[in-house]
């Protein structure tokens, strides 16, 4: 991967095992870390991991393939970059942030093709025994494999039209085209939305997203 500018930039590194480095298990004991890493090179999401400073510590396969496209986002000089203004603006007023009021952000962003491309990023817990920074996940919507209303149903005790809002706006949508496609109102979509929060304990969109994102809700 080159940098913006013709400057080149160093590859990016998969995680080793100083990544795992701390995490520990319930029982006091720490996991293998050949077993963490296997586990996150495995997933199909994309998943990155900042410091503390924002750096980029690691991608695993996934991730790199998202960003090696360099559009809409891509890795100059060890940092995330968008090539959206407004959006790189809210992403490193988040990642400078010390205090904040959430600990998780979404960024939607547009693909060369047409598509959607979406940031989740989560804030890691300093109390936790992992090193402190960012975790990272990349949705692309395109070959996103989508989530399982059924799953939703029966984890949250969701109406079949909330798992329908919860699964469309997970995926991408926005509240007008999940309106257009479920063939009702925007207000109608707001209501099932606000049960959704009730009954998955959210009060946000990106709260939701990332509740989506980290469980077992794929077809």
């Amino acid at each position: 991967m080159e940098r913006s500018g013709g400057r080149s930039s160093a590859p990016l590194r998969s995680p080793d095992r100083s990544c795992c480095e701390g995490l520990e298990r319930r029982d006091g004991q720490s996991p293998p870390a050949d077993f963490l890493v296997h586990v996150i090179n495995g997933l199909q999401r994309g998943v990155v991991l900042l410091s503390s400073s924002g750096q980029v510590t690691f991608a695993n396969p996934a991730a790199q393939a998202l960003l090696e496209r360099r559009h809409p986002v891509t890795v100059d000089q060890d940092r995330l970059r968008v090539v959206s203004p407004g959006q790189q603006a809210r992403l490193d007023r988040f990642l400078a942030s010390t205090q904040c009021s959430s600990d998780a952000m979404v960024l939607r962003l547009n693909t060369a093709s047409g598509g959607a491309l979406t940031l989740l990023v989560n804030r890691l817990d300093p109390g936790v025994d992992l090193p402190t920074g960012f975790l990272v996940f990349l949705f692309d919507h395109d070959s996103a494999t989508p989530t399982n209303p059924e799953l939703l149903r029966e984890f949250y005790e969701l109406t079949p039209a909330e798992a329908n809002v919860a699964g469309l706006l997970y995926n991408g949508r926005s509240l007008k085209v999940i309106a257009a496609e479920l063939d009702c109102s925007i207000n109608t979509v707001r209501a099932h939305l606000k049960h959704v929060f009730r009954k998955c304990g959210v009060h946000s969109q990106a709260e939701l997203v990332r509740l989506l994102a980290l469980g077992p809700y794929w077809g």
